[in-house]
């Protein structure tokens, strides 16, 4: 990295989120939690929505380097991809 002496003294500030479906906002019926149930595009939406915030003020407040984990079940890609356009899902 040619810059790596710019850098000297500089943090990256760096995050790690791990999103479950269980602990979102709005998840309170069975039905939301597995892929193939009636509720369960409903429940994407809120992960993937709530995730965005996230992610967006974590951006605001300087972080660079932002991992995020789906952590619900077969990790089956919960998140709606399109709508989070600066992450590479």
């Amino acid at each position: 990295m040619g810059n790596k002496a710019s850098l000297e003294g500089v943090f990256l500030l760096k995050a790690f989120i791990s999103v479950d479906l269980e602990g979102m906002p709005y998840i309170v019926n069975v039905n939301q939690l597995n892929a193939g149930k009636p509720l369960y595009s409903e429940a994407r939406r809120v992960a993937t929505r709530v995730t965005h915030v996230i992610v967006e003020e974590l951006y605001r407040l300087g972080f660079e380097n932002i991992v995020i984990a789906d952590s619900h079940g077969c990790r089956c890609r919960g998140f709606r991809c399109s709508v989070l356009p600066r992450l590479l899902c």
